[in-house]
């Protein structure tokens, strides 16, 4: 009884740094979006392969700790994961981003104006 306990925990925890490391990744492409510009068709085919190695890698947490029996917990489990990232992690990232995208946005305007001179 107590082994299948510590199991469910550890699955658990295993689920919360999986959405964790997901929060980082779509971070990642928001900070590469922000770098080169993108049209909306290209954005949401990003999106979209995002959600499908998300689920990809959630389907195969689930597959190899728990044969592939579904279990709500681990769903639960990275939505937590991920929510932890953004209120704490993420928080600081997104501070970082944005003064890089002032700083950037400033230079890149600069150009600009210099080139219509």
């Amino acid at each position: 009884m107590i082994s299948s306990v510590y199991w469910e925990w550890e699955f658990f925890l295993l689920s919360i740094r999986l959405g964790i490391k997901l929060a980082l990744l779509y971070e990642g492409i928001a900070i590469f979006r922000m770098l080169i510009s993108h049209n909306h068709w290209i954005k949401n085919i990003e999106d979209l392969c995002y959600w499908i190695y998300a689920a990809a890698l959630l389907f195969k947490l689930q597959y190899e700790q728990s044969n592939g029996v579904f279990r709500g917990f681990s769903v639960l489990g990275v939505s937590l994961g991920m929510m932890i990232y953004y209120n704490l992690i993420g928080r600081y990232i997104r501070r970082l981003k944005d003064k890089g995208r002032r700083a950037y946005g400033s230079k890149k305007n600069s150009n600009k104006e210099k080139e219509a001179k």
